[in-house]
């Protein structure tokens, strides 16, 4: 009888922490696909053009939704500008580089993405892309 008890309560034990792992696991989160720049390095002054494809899942983008996008460098950055995104998450829009903006490495950063839904505390991977003022 007490093997059977024993046997038993293995049983349900295994059954209840097979449900916790998979009733419990974190929905797999839909992001963008990553962004391009177009050209890579671009004057002062300069367009370039940043776009990004269809994402490979549902992002549950409502018709209209829009991305605000801006060009950062060492604290420095231009106004943003708006642009329509399509509910599969493509886009494709003219950055104009302020003719004053600094010189080097600058970051093509991307706001009302999904990636702006970030669960954790300590740190985020953000929407971004690299470009390089000339």
């Amino acid at each position: 009888m007490d093997r059977r008890l024993a046997a038993a309560g293995l049983a349900l034990s295994l059954a209840a922490a097979s449900l916790m792992v998979t009733g419990c696991a974190p929905a797999a989160r839909c992001f963008p696909e990553p962004l391009k720049a177009t050209p890579t390095s671009v004057a002062a002054g300069g367009a370039v053009t940043i776009s990004s494809a269809a994402a490979r899942c549902d992002l549950g983008y409502p018709g209209g939704h829009t991305y605000s996008i801006v060009l950062w460098h060492r604290g420095i950055h231009s106004e943003s500008i708006s642009v329509r995104v399509a509910p599969d998450g493509s886009f494709g829009t003219e950055l104009t580089v302020p003719a004053d903006f600094p010189h080097g490495e600058a970051f093509v950063v991307v706001s009302g993405s999904t990636y702006d839904d970030c669960v954790d505390t300590g740190s985020c991977a953000g929407y971004s892309t690299t470009i390089t003022v000339e």
